[in-house]
């Protein structure tokens, strides 16, 4: 590719693969594979984004590419609709890949936003889609998603072989920041599982894989936050959390959305929503089954 960026005619085409231009398929290539640059991957994306047709087959992927720019950056308000128009639009163009990513990609993003419903939905629906078109061994993503939602739920049992299936697919493809993920969404279920030393295994691994990266965007800020080693209980530690702390942790032990428990509080969900990161922060987790398990052990629900 730096070889190609050197030659001239980077704007002439369209290209036989269907590609806009020279300068076009290299930024999509290096937005759709940044090697551990967040970065460099959202900037690529942008010109890609610029430069691609959308009638191009490779749109798929310029979206997908948008789409995982900002995720990683924490943005996932702005990266939903971009994985949306890439599970719309990559089947048109048989990007199955893409498309079945893009909705797993979706999946999490509800799960973040404590919409329970919404991510066991995108969840089942990219799992569909995988074994519809034969393509499960090569999609990691898909059970990574899978096996997030369920734990979501609960169900932490059911979801060992789904995130090891996930984290072996992203590990043969080479993308760092892809397995960095798998892996912290992998330590985040053994914890929640009480198995100490194989979520530490996991954590080493991710640390070593972000500390390879140029940047890893929030992956940073997740391995810290697994990093830090929930503190000892005391005879204090309910006056840590405030009562609107408290009341909104236990109902997060029910099955409702951050939405929805904002109705029976009477609060906006963004108000719910900053009070459970606050009380993550706090119990030293980082989801929604650590912080239930991590409140249990210490009788705060």
């Amino acid at each position: 590719m730096a070889a190609a960026e050197r030659l001239d005619g980077l704007d002439q085409g369209p290209l036989p693969s269907g590609a806009s231009s020279v300068a076009a398929s290299l930024a999509t290539l290096r937005a759709a594979m940044p090697w551990g640059d967040v970065g460099a991957g959202y900037e690529n994306s942008l010109r890609a984004a610029e430069l691609e047709q959308r009638l191009s087959p490779f749109w798929p992927i310029v979206c997908y590419s948008r789409a995982m720019g900002h995720f990683f950056r924490g943005q996932f308000a702005e990266a939903d609709p971009w994985f949306a128009e890439a599970a719309d639009v990559g089947p048109r163009f048989g990007q199955w890949l893409v498309a079945d990513a893009a909705v797993a990609y979706r999946s999490l993003i509800a799960g973040e936003r404590g919409d329970l419903d919404q991510q066991r939905l995108f969840a089942e629906q990219a799992a569909q889609l995988v074994r519809e078109h034969g393509i499960e061994e090569i999609d990691g993503e898909v059970p990574v998603a899978l096996a997030v939602s369920l734990t979501a739920r609960g169900q932490f049992q059911e979801t060992r072989p789904l995130l090891e299936r996930g984290v072996a697919v992203l590990r043969s493809f080479g993308q760092p920041i892809d397995l960095a993920h798998a892996l912290i969404r992998q330590a985040r279920v053994l914890r929640a599982l009480d198995e100490p030393d194989a979520a530490a295994s996991a954590i080493a691994v991710a640390r070593a894989t972000v500390d390879s990266c140029p940047d890893p965007g929030i992956l940073e800020e997740w391995l810290t936050a697994l990093e830090r080693r929930p503190r000892a209980r005391s005879e204090h530690r309910d006056a840590e959390l405030s009562k609107r702390e408290l009341a909104v942790l236990r109902a997060l032990t029910g099955p409702l959305s951050e939405r929805d428990i904002g109705r029976e509080l009477f609060l906006s969900h963004n108000t719910v929503h900053s009070h459970t990161r606050s009380i993550y922060r706090k119990l030293g987790v980082s989801s929604r089954a650590e912080a239930i398990r991590q409140a249990q052990k210490l009788g705060l629900v």
